[in-house]
């Protein structure tokens, strides 16, 4: 090579020593391509005697393929690309990737430290970032989950309650007694209180008892059935917090496939378009739709033993994907180390009729809500009411006083009134609306609205209006039918619809079948109409108002945003719109 602009990457005398120590790696093609062992060599002498590497190519080949070295004594793996040692988000993913083959060849162990960048800066009196990311051990879980809190002795509180209901004694007088119990006769007592009541169906037994976890690096087609039943309680990352350096899952049968590289080509494309777009003024809550349902992110989740119970059952259909099957098995297994059989399959309290009906993005197919699609999708309308109902007419003297003087009775009265609507949104809404646990829910199966999408495109596109008015609309688009087809392939493949429904967009447009009650009517509204609210389900929630308002006159004071409820504004910001309306 005759490159002078490279010659500060050519090995030294001084660098012998340490270039011996060492191991070099190169990615390229896909493959972990090693250097020879004990030589001065650097990496791009490596390269040019190999004949990768020419005066014409240099730049582009640095850019692209990472390179690296492992060092033996030390059990620790270095990573940059770059003309230089730099490294970017995408470095840490693509190395994740390939890190069984790393294994492989270099005997890598759990213990094997992760670098990103140079060994030591500066170099050549240039400083290159530097970062530790990780052991292989941390690296390779696909998510982790921690057990944040739960009461103490929480199984014997929970069988302590129970046998409360039966005897003279309080539930803290009963605890007392069982914790000054042996613990083998304690445990004994334990479990058959529990097989006689929350395993004969007695629900409450495991209701007393709540479990907080914390999620991290869990990919979005798995917090999304985690946010399906209605009991349990969640704090969810914002997709807006998504970054490339995280990555995105991807199932084993994906990965063995022989559209893998395909898989993780288009799945960092829609990072690239998120970053670009985003760069460009495009806000990131309209730069993410087209983002997958395996990327990223983190959640913290509370529930009762027995909502636990119910999502481990969901977790057991096959249409379920794997990656939620794990988290929903990881959960109920931290769970169960401090109370042992509170989770143990009795009967009852495994029994699918006992539990709330919670809506079923996963399933096989929804036919009911189907039919339902068809009968109402060309409407057009962000929101069909399909029908209300009410054993009384609610007058504006009633809401007055419900609202207006904050009068709980009546405003119970309110929870009487029902009110359908049929809801068209993307699954990046869904994603919020599902979390609103005092709708009920009754959503369209995943792969139900997959199969409609692959024979109608762009009517299952939701495009967020500031992509429609950018020059991003074309690529928008692409992006999603690429997904879509890509999710085809998929399945033509043989990969089950379970795994390969990661790879659609968030873009894809869902049908809701959602029960708002009167109540609903001026408090959720309320927070979802307020201009602070993203705006797909602000633009259903005032579609929604409106239809009630149609309907039942006396809400039209009350079915608007929130300030207008509580006189005030909640947020931090204040758009002024309760002082203009009292004005």
């Amino acid at each position: 090579m005759t490159d002078k602009s490279l010659e500060f990457l050519k090995s030294k005398p001084a660098d012998k020593d340490f270039h011996c120590s060492r191991i070099m790696f190169c990615l390229r093609n896909g493959k972990v391509e090693i250097g020879p062992e004990n030589t001065s060599e650097s990496h791009i002498e490596w390269f040019g005697r190999e004949g990768w590497l020419t005066d014409e190519n240099a730049e582009q080949f640095l850019s692209e393929n990472i390179r690296g070295f492992f060092l033996p004594k030390e059990n620790k793996l270095y990573a940059y690309r770059g003309v230089g040692f730099q490294f970017d988000e995408k470095v840490l993913p693509e190395l994740s990737d390939k890190i069984e083959d790393f294994k492989k060849c270099f005997n890598l162990n759990d213990e094997t430290e992760i670098h990103l960048g140079p060994k030591d800066s500066p170099i050549n009196g240039r400083e290159y970032p530097r970062r530790y990311a990780g052991r292989i051990k941390e690296l390779m879980a696909e998510f982790r989950v921690e057990l944040m809190g739960s009461p103490q002795n929480a199984q014997t509180m929970a069988v302590a309650a129970a046998l409360g209901c039966f005897e003279e004694k309080s539930a803290p007088q009963i605890l007392e007694e069982l914790l000054a119990l042996p613990k083998e006769e304690r445990l004994k007592k334990e479990k058959a209180v529990l097989k006689n009541s929350f395993g004969r169906g007695h629900g409450s037994v495991g209701d007393q008892i709540h479990f907080t976890f914390s999620v991290e690096n869990l990919p979005r087609a798995a917090t999304l059935f985690l946010c399906l039943p209605e009991y349990l309680e969640h704090l969810q990352q914002s997709l807006r917090r998504a970054k490339a350096s995280r990555g995105f899952y991807l199932p084993e049968a994906i990965k063995n496939s022989a559209l893998a590289e395909k898989v993780r080509t288009s799945l960092n494309r829609t990072f690239d378009f998120y970053s670009r777009a985003c760069a460009a003024g495009i806000p990131e809550e309209d730069a993410r739709f087209p983002l997958s349902l395996y990327t990223k992110t983190n959640i913290t989740t509370t529930g009762n033993a027995r909502e636990l119970c119910h999502i481990s059952s969901m977790a057991r259909q096959q249409s379920v994907p794997g990656i939620a099957r794990a988290v929903a098995d990881e959960m109920v297994g931290q769970a169960s180390k401090v109370t042992p059989y509170l989770f143990e399959d009795f009967g009852f309290n495994y029994e699918i009729l006992s539990w709330y009906p919670s809506s079923q993005l996963f399933a096989s197919t929804n036919s009911t809500i189907t039919r339902l699609v068809k009968s109402h999708e060309k409407n057009g309308s962000a929101a069909v009411l399909l029908n209300w109902m009410s054993s009384f007419e609610p007058t504006p003297e009633m809401l007055e006083k419900s609202v207006g003087e904050k009068d709980e009775a009546e405003l119970s009265n309110l929870k009487h009134l029902h009110f359908e609507f049929l809801v068209a949104m993307s699954l990046t809404c869904f994603h919020q609306a599902t979390r609103q646990r005092t709708w009920n829910h009754s959503v369209e199966s995943i792969y139900d609205a997959a199969e409609d999408a692959l024979l109608h495109p762009e009517e299952r596109m939701v495009l967020p209006p500031s992509i429609k008015n950018s020059g991003f609309v074309s690529e928008y688009k692409e992006i999603h039918l690429s997904l879509l087809k890509l999710y085809k392939e998929l399945t033509e493949q043989g990969i089950a619809k379970s795994e390969a429904v990661g790879v659609l967009p968030h873009s894809l447009k869902i049908y809701d079948w959602i029960h708002v009650n009167g109540w609903n009517a001026i408090h959720s509204i309320g927070k979802r109409t307020c201009t602070e609210a993203q705006w797909e389900i602000r633009l259903i929630a005032r579609k929604i108002s409106e239809e009630i308002k149609k309907a039942v006159p006396a809400f039209r004071k009350w079915a608007e945003p929130q300030c207008i409820t509580y006189g005030k504004c909640p947020e931090i910001k204040d758009c002024g719109y309760y002082r203009k309306n009292r004005n």
